[in-house]
């Protein structure tokens, strides 16, 4: 969400301010609230889409500026939204929030929200309200709020529309525009009219063209009022006199429009499909009234760090260090060096504050507020963090990124608004360090997976750097087998997964969530054509050391054995699917770190039995040594040794590079599919 620029109300307050009235804006589809379409109603799938759970039939925004007398300049944003259910798995659609943004003196209000549900019944459309009841506001952060209804009434077949109006006196942001979704859209439209003076920077993306892309200028107008008395020295002899004086002005006009959109399809290994979504965003310039300079906004990356600095919810906060007082204590008590000092302090902070799953840049209220209730935000536990390693005597300073769900940061300087998440630069006996301490799963040296995206902002004092993010974080996976054949052919053995960086992770949270029951419990279920015995856990608690699991395990079937037997090469553990499947693919992929895949089998085969035919040995590598396969298999008296290994070292492909990504992956698949065949002796 964005945080609005403290320069923003400035320009209320100009004299010239009164020359912009409320602007008209030229209607696109004709469609109007209440006058719903029997044929949606009987609709019951999209044809273009016959897998779609819900449609957009129209959702048309519009931004203009709008100037109250006597009170200001505001910008209006209003939005009419209709959708149509066809599956239960779409009801979420029928869940809607947006946020608002509010100072302590400042604050945009929702003047108007209205929403409908119709159905079909009897052959007749029926109506249902929502009602202001079922309407809630929440707090997100100090100064973001956000609305929060689910319609009514809703049931597969359904249609409902939604129709509100927001008014901002933060009158240098305009909302960007989403195009394009999950699920498909008959049309989008947004129309933008900005007065002359006002100068934005428009930026588009998405693969798809625009229907409509019209931008127009016209002549307006307004009449305000003006006051005089008259005068003599410098006393009030006469009444107020008052006059109304005409000024005009250009309004630029820019409609963007799209019809039949296809829904955004997840893709494996993507930062976000935001990125490339059919999407429009504003950024604020400059601006110039009559007779006046220009005044520039458009910032470099140096006064977007000197700004965090300033601000008392970002550089403010890293001044209270009487917050942390009691824990510099502790530490120093314990640790002698800046490495132990750093490790003490993450651990701290990790093990006291509960992570409420948002992140920020800014604290929900304040450092204070947040020490005393032992829980908040991503920036609340970071800065918390980056205050306490600071008066430790560390050399620290808090890093502000974008996560992957977030989006890429932009090339050109962002007034913070790209920017969701803050953590620790720390440099420790010569060695720099990333810190995170939102997650209780992670060791010092792993940010969170979401984090991986790109570069981050130092934010420091007379320093600008921007900072790599990837530094030795890491996905890895072993699998250890050794198993038996035995004379009725069932295979009989142990199997152990180890798992480090990022999937390790995944497994501890997951082990602390479920318990060591319910844990192997779900393990076991997993296993299909298995029974397993006994399952034995290993470094769940300990970040540092891969997690390890190990199963005692049979397989269910026991059929008496021909002359001769088939075994799938790695016993159906491989890899069984290619995660990039689509022939084609307009997003690039990105891994977020590097990835490695092991395997090591050893399988001994029963007596009376040979080796008929192994899989042969195999190297494949990527371009630009991007990544290697190996795969080896070896026969030592009646013991078949099988290893598989995969390493993907580079990080990002692009799009260019995925129909060699995704065919060195297919031939894993059908590699690890192969057979080991053997025939009695």
């Amino acid at each position: 969400m964005k945080k609005r620029p403290a320069f923003a109300n400035v320009v209320i307050l100009c004299a010239f301010m009164v020359i912009l009235s409320q602007l008209l804006f030229a209607q696109g589809e004709n469609v109007k609230f209440g006058k719903i379409d029997i044929k949606d109603l009987q609709s019951t799938r999209y044809e273009k889409d016959t897998s779609a759970e819900a449609l957009v039939l129209f959702d048309k925004g519009t931004s203009y500026y709008d100037y109250v007398e006597g009170k200001g300049f505001y910008i209006v944003y209003e939005r009419h939204l209709r959708i149509k259910i066809y599956k239960k798995s779409g009801y979420s659609h029928a869940d809607h929030e947006f946020s608002f943004y509010h100072t302590d003196n400042l604050k945009e209000e929702i003047t108007s929200l209205k929403g409908r549900t119709y159905n079909l019944e009897n052959g007749k459309i029926t109506e249902t309200k929502l009602e202001d009841k079922s309407v809630f506001e929440e707090a997100v952060t100090k100064n973001w709020s956000r609305k929060k209804f689910a319609m009514p009434a809703i049931r597969e077949g359904s249609v409902f529309e939604i129709k509100y109006v927001i008014r901002s006196p933060f009158i240098t942001d305009i909302r960007d525009w989403m195009f394009q979704g999950s699920i498909p859209v008959v049309y989008s439209e947004y129309e933008v009219r900005i007065p002359e003076y006002f100068h934005y920077n428009m930026q588009t993306s998405g693969f798809l063209s625009f229907s409509a892309n019209e931008h127009t200028s016209e002549n307006a107008s307004v009449a305000f009022l003006n006051a005089s008395r008259e005068q003599v020295n410098q006393y009030v002899v006469g009444t107020q006199k008052y006059s109304y004086e005409t000024v005009t002005y250009v309004v630029n006009d820019t409609k963007l429009a799209v019809k039949d959109v296809p829904a955004m399809k997840p893709e494996s290994w993507v930062t976000t499909v935001d990125n490339y979504r059919q999407k429009v965003e504003y950024e604020f310039q400059s601006y110039q009234l009559p007779q006046d300079v220009v005044h520039t906004f458009t910032t470099t990356w140096t006064d977007v760090a000197e700004t965090l600095l300033k601000d008392d919810d970002f550089g403010g906060q890293l001044k209270k260090s009487g917050i942390v007082r009691d824990m510099v204590k502790e530490i120093s008590a314990k640790a002698t060096s800046l490495f132990e000092k750093m490790v003490l302090a993450f651990d701290k902070i990790k093990t006291m504050m509960a992570w409420n799953g948002r992140y920020s840049k800014y604290p929900v209220t304040s450092l204070r507020d947040a020490y005393n209730q032992k829980s908040g935000n991503s920036a609340d536990i970071n800065l918390l963090l980056i205050l306490l390693l600071k008066e430790l005597g560390l050399e620290v300073d808090p890093v502000v990124l974008s996560t992957r769900e977030n989006g890429i940061v932009k090339l050109y300087p962002s007034v913070l608004t790209k920017f969701n998440a803050v953590i620790a630069r720390v440099k420790a006996d010569d060695k720099i360090y990333m810190l995170d301490a939102t997650q209780k799963f992670r060791s010092y040296d792993q940010l969170p997976f979401e984090y991986l995206n790109g570069s981050g902002l130092l934010v420091a004092e007379g320093r600008l750097e921007w900072v790599k993010l990837l530094r030795d974080e890491r996905s890895g996976n072993f699998c250890d087998a050794k198993m038996v054949i035995g004379k009725d052919g069932t295979i009989a053995g142990t199997m152990s997964f180890s798992s480090s960086g990022y999937p390790g992770m995944s497994v501890r949270k997951e082990y602390a969530d479920a318990g060591d029951e319910k844990f192997k419990h779900d393990l076991k279920a997993k296993q299909k054509n298995w029974d397993v015995e006994k399952i034995e856990v290993e470094n769940m608690v300990n970040p540092a050391q891969p997690v390890k699991t190990t199963y005692t395990m049979r397989t269910r079937e026991e059929t008496q054995p021909g002359d001769i037997m088939y075994l799938n090469v790695l016993l159906n553990k491989g890899q069984a699917n290619n995660p990039f499947n689509n022939p084609e693919r307009k997003y690039p992929v990105d891994f977020g770190c590097p990835v490695k895949d092991n395997y090591l089998f050893v399988i001994e085969i029963p007596e009376g039995y040979k080796v008929e035919s192994l899989p042969a040995p195999y190297v494949l590598s990527l371009e630009k040594q991007g990544g290697m396969f190996k795969f080896m298999t070896a026969v030592d008296g009646n013991k078949i040794t099988v290893s598989s290994s995969l390493s993907v070292n580079q990080v990002f492909f692009g799009s260019d590079e995925y129909k060699g990504l995704r065919e060195f992956f297919a031939r894993i698949v059908a590699k690890h599919a192969e057979q080991i065949i053997l025939k009695k002796i």
